[in-house]
């Protein structure tokens, strides 16, 4: 009876790779296994000073940082961030937040985190687009790696969009934007900051900065694609 539920239910509503539109088979969500294999994996977080972590030398003290996929223009990495970020898709979040958990576990450079955090956006965006794509990446790291969300830091600040910014000019526009709610989650903590796209690392810098006020804490990096 639910599989003729659910055949019927897909007849209206198509289950359908969100990257190229294929329609899905029984083990896959949201992306098929064909696209996922098109998706370079950077391998960054099974190595030491690797390219994530050399774009925040000088900037701001971290114990790690990695990404889990290089991002190519037109490629199956962009079309589905563009499906999580702006087709109103943030399960594929969850899904590729599970798959950077899995990468993770394999990993002994992330042994000592002890809770993530995901990059916030401004209330105003957050209503508009109706989710945070970061806090859904966090959910399926969560759920893989068995570590609790704090969604402990809040952006008081609405800065202008980052798409068009140069480096220094996205380094303005992050300057006192965040801020950390609760202090005591975080004291004496190893904490994961979680994130869809890494650019220039202005975003989570300035991310870094505001937990790393907070007594004892220390902070790695994660996010789903590396531009």
């Amino acid at each position: 009876m639910m599989t003729l539920l659910n055949d019927f239910y897909h007849l209206f509503f198509p289950n359908v790779c969100v990257v190229c539109g294929n329609s899905l088979v029984q083990g896959e969500e949201k992306i098929c296994y064909d696209c996922l294999g098109d998706m370079p994996l950077t391998h960054t977080m099974y190595h030491d000073k690797n390219e994530v972590e050399r774009r925040f030398y000088g900037k701001v003290e971290i114990e790690r940082a990695c990404s889990l996929f290089r991002f190519q223009k037109g490629g199956s990495v962009q079309r589905a961030l563009h499906a999580l970020k702006y087709k109103n898709q943030p399960e594929v979040g969850y899904v590729l937040g599970q798959y950077l958990g899995n990468e993770l576990i394999k990993s002994n450079n992330y042994r000592d985190v002890q809770c993530i955090t995901p990059v916030p956006l401004h209330w105003r965006k957050e209503k508009i687009r109706g989710y945070n794509q970061s806090y859904h990446i966090a959910l399926g790291l969560s759920e893989r790696i068995g570590l609790p969300i704090y969604d402990n830091i809040i952006k008081i600040k609405e800065n202008e969009t980052q798409t068009k910014k140069g480096v220094f000019e996205r380094w303005q526009n992050t300057l006192s934007v965040y801020q950390v709610k609760d202090v005591t989650l975080f004291q004496n903590n190893h904490i994961l900051i979680v994130d869809d796209v890494l650019t220039t690392g202005s975003t989570l810098e300035a991310c870094a900065h505001s937990i790393l006020q907070v007594e004892g804490t220390k902070v790695s990096i994660a996010t789903l694609a590396l531009a």
